[in-house]
């Protein structure tokens, strides 16, 4: 397998989480909090074949010791080769802050992926999604951001099946309208 087949497949679940989150603001455009994001991007995730969660409960550390208590984060994508915590917002731009906490929820559960997703909100030039994605680093205890930049261009294509029903349906409306009544139908 050539190096970039390699990066691809390593690759490939951030592509989808990013991509997926692109076909849900394209659906229901900028303005609105990160709620209705958040529920868009789980259910064509699922629809992926993957396991994502809400308010799912990861274990909590102190010290590098394992607590009985556990740290219920927002969206987790829950899979063998380690767990995803997605981190989405609906604000102008990221800050810090929010880098930061994303950061920290990864650094408390020991989790080692995390992407932050911004489904920003409208300005002059529209709106746009922007994304980041995390690795932690467990013997270290630290946090690093990936280099992602090559995600948007993978050479794999990946069919999504929405697109494929959303082709299949299209001349199939949506609702059908009743007929609108005249004075005539009154009288």
């Amino acid at each position: 397998m050539d190096i970039i087949a390699q990066h691809n497949q390593k690759m490939k679940v951030f592509h989808d989480i990013i991509g997926c989150a692109f076909d849900v603001y394209n659906e229901y455009r900028p303005g609105l909090t990160e709620y209705p994001y958040q529920y868009g991007l789980k259910f064509l995730l699922k629809w992926l074949g993957y396991d994502v969660r809400k308010e799912y409960d990861l274990p909590l550390y102190l010290f590098q010791q394992l607590l009985p208590e556990s740290y219920r984060c927002d969206l987790v994508l829950v899979r063998q080769e380690g767990n995803i915590i997605i981190e989405c917002k609906a604000k102008k731009c990221i800050l810090e802050e929010h880098r930061d906490q994303l950061k920290n929820y990864m650094l408390l559960t020991h989790c080692p992926f995390g992407v932050l997703i911004n489904f920003t909100k409208p300005s002059s030039k529209g709106g746009q999604v922007y994304s980041e994605v995390y690795q932690y680093h467990e013997k270290e205890h630290y946090v690093d951001r990936l280099d992602t930049k090559y995600i948007g261009t993978m050479k794999e294509y990946t069919e999504k099946p929405w697109k494929r029903f959303l082709r299949q349906s299209s001349n199939t409306p949506l609702c059908i309208l009743p007929e609108i009544k005249t004075d005539k139908d009154y009288l």
